[in-house]
């Protein structure tokens, strides 16, 4: 290669030594061309080689710094979505402490509630016949309140005061005796 070098460079030197002589004196004022010795050419390939080399690697350093600038914006994106969702995590949580809360407070009135009406609903049945009783016990306290407002009528009037003591019959001689006797005692106790 380096005798295809010399002889790339020799030819040159006599193609423009041929042509000096044919154009004669208006060659001879122009400068000769430069030659390179083979050392000369492997410091210019070896100086572009240096230079190509650097500017690859100004190019690479370039390209990182400008992945690293993308891959930092990435991160502060990614960093600022986490600080986004972490705010967010934080107020739901927040949220559902305070549904615990109100859940436990309503689940309380709910069950104070729920012993009322219950204790109310078995007052109310203490004057419904025993069997009917049984039967309701069996239902939900929706259901047994329900069946007890749509019969409140019925349950009053089934409920029975005290019954007068009867009087008493007079088939009996002596019955009527006592009542003639009781009767007179009374007579005269008014005068």
């Amino acid at each position: 290669m380096l005798e295809e070098n010399k002889d790339q460079q020799d030819q040159p030197d006599e193609a423009i030594a041929s042509e000096g002589q044919d154009n004669g004196q208006a060659e001879a004022q122009e400068p000769t061309p430069k030659t390179f010795t083979q050392a000369d050419i492997d410091e210019i390939i070896t100086k572009r080689l240096e230079r190509e080399r650097s500017k690859a690697q100004k190019a690479a350093e370039e390209a990182k710094r400008k992945a690293d600038e993308v891959a930092m914006e990435q991160r502060q994106e990614w960093e600022q979505l986490a600080k986004q969702r972490e705010a967010q995590l934080s107020e739901l949580e927040a949220k559902a402490t305070e549904a615990d809360e109100t859940l436990k407070t309503t689940s309380e009135k709910y069950d104070a509630l729920k012993e009322s009406v219950s204790a109310y609903v078995e007052a109310q049945l203490a004057n419904v016949p025993e069997a009917t009783q049984q039967l309701l016990n069996k239902l939900p306290l929706k259901d047994r309140i329900e069946w007890l407002a749509t019969n409140a009528k019925d349950i009053k009037r089934q409920v029975h005061p005290v019954p007068e003591t009867p009087k008493p019959q007079l088939g009996d001689k002596a019955d009527r005796e006592s009542l003639r006797r009781n009767s007179s005692f009374n007579y005269k106790r008014k005068f």
